[in-house]
């Protein structure tokens, strides 16, 4: 006669719960949302590299017309309106601050990044008219 004992039964392995079944799959889910929302980014940042290529090169090579030349005037005399109010701007803040040694070095270090950003009349011009008004001053 065989032996009848019973054969234990491996135990059972514990089901796993809902949320532990979800958690992988919303971690799955937020990685895919991620990977678009960097691909998009990619894309976006290809297209303002496009825009910025293609104005730089309507400013390089504008096209030829009396309305292209009469933008550009206007767009000269903006960015000189412009520079003068920044010329303008650093000024008064030096002489807001009395012409204080520290203060002015402060501007002068700021109207250098100008030269950096190739605006180098911007930095000159501030340099002028900072000095000549503390001459004035003294």
């Amino acid at each position: 006669m065989a032996d009848q004992t019973p054969t234990p039964m491996p135990p059972e392995k514990p089901k796993p719960t809902e949320a532990a079944v979800e958690k992988p799959e919303k971690e799955k889910q937020g990685f895919e949302v991620l990977e678009k929302e960097a691909e998009l980014e990619s894309k976006r940042e290809e297209e303002l590299i496009d825009q910025l290529a293609q104005l730089r090169s309507k400013m390089v090579n504008p096209p030829v017309g009396g309305v292209t030349s009469n933008q550009q005037v206007q767009l000269d005399s903006d960015i000189e309106q412009r520079k003068k109010k920044i010329i303008e701007n650093f000024v008064k803040a030096a002489a807001a601050a009395n012409f204080e040694e520290k203060k002015v070095e402060h501007i002068m270090h700021v109207a250098e990044r100008y030269i950096r950003k190739d605006y180098p009349d911007i930095a000159d011009e501030i340099h002028d008219r900072v000095t000549e008004e503390m001459n004035k001053k003294s």
